[in-house]
């Protein structure tokens, strides 16, 4: 009998524990996620971010918040859905990068019901004919 018990004790744990890591799972392939198809800064005259931006999640991405060198820009440029792209452009004050030296580029992504996401990165300004 005792040997039923444990044996039931047993099962009984080891299922909460699957349904446990199957949850889990489940909840990090939701939400916000995305991914840089390209990322450049260009500086001629001017000074330019671009980023190709991929929604790689299952949630739309509502608000997207960039950060460069210590500037920051957020952007509500619409809805971009799961699976779509957008190309993001973003002029910069050109006195403050340099050709040739690295920034820490930060990018959060928000989903309309406040879910974020965020990633970093770093990226070198580079020459261009702007």
């Amino acid at each position: 009998m005792a040997t039923i018990i444990l044996i039931a004790i047993v099962a009984v744990g080891a299922l909460s524990t699957a349904f446990f890591i199957l949850g889990s799972v489940k909840n990090l392939s939701e939400g916000v996620h995305f991914f840089f198809d390209r990322l450049s800064l260009l500086k001629g005259e001017r000074c330019v971010l671009t980023v190709t931006l991929r929604n790689t999640g299952t949630k739309p991405i509502s608000v997207i918040k960039v950060f460069v060198g210590g500037e920051e820009r957020i952007l509500q440029a619409g809805v971009l859905e799961p699976g779509k792209t957008m190309d993001i452009t973003v002029d910069l004050p050109p006195e403050k990068f340099n050709v040739g030296n690295t920034y820490t580029f930060s990018l959060e992504a928000e989903a309309p019901d406040g879910s974020r996401s965020a990633f970093t990165t770093t990226v070198m300004c580079l020459w261009s004919d702007l």
